[in-house]
């Protein structure tokens, strides 16, 4: 895991939503995200209206691995709702992810940012739901690990840094 590779010194700082409390590490609070229910353009609930997430239990899910953040998060947030839920596919690549929902095999939860940033608006459809969907990002670092003079302006560049 990341956080493992922080402890032993071998990644300076790490991005991440999730994290294990650790003594040793720094979690700074960096940005919320907001996550949304993406499908293919054509489903029949990207109609933009609101829908609750029990009506989100008889889709097909395309999800990330199992210990991905995005997958945890979906298994907290959605899954615990929805449970039992059908998984079509889980993948280890977010592209792979969004191609599988592009070609209509199911919805699957994502990164409002995500979307944005790559403008894929043309190619999906979003399932708006009653209640917004939100996780905490945190820029996480060893308390022990030198900062170098670029690691201070990295980190500093995120605090600032919006979505």
């Amino acid at each position: 895991m990341l956080i493992d590779e922080l402890m032993n010194f071998s990644l300076d700082a790490l991005l991440t939503e999730d994290y294990a409390a650790h003594a040793e590490l720094v979690a700074e609070k960096w940005l919320e995200d907001e996550m949304i229910v993406l499908a293919h353009k054509s489903h029949p609930l990207a109609d933009e209206k609101k829908h609750s997430l029990s009506e989100l239990q008889k889709e097909n899910w395309v999800l990330r691995e199992e210990n991905s953040g995005t997958r945890k998060f979906f298994e907290e947030n959605i899954g615990r709702t929805i449970y039992p839920y059908r998984i079509a596919q889980t993948l280890d690549s977010p592209g792979a992810v969004l191609g599988m929902t592009e070609n209509n095999i199911g919805i699957t939860v994502v990164s409002k940012s995500v979307l944005n940033q790559h403008k894929f608006r043309e190619r999906f459809g979003i399932i708006e739901l009653e209640q917004k969907l939100m996780r905490t990002l945190f820029i996480c670092y060893h308390a022990k690990k030198y900062h170098s003079q670029s690691m201070d302006r990295f980190l500093n560049f995120c605090r600032v840094w919006q979505l």
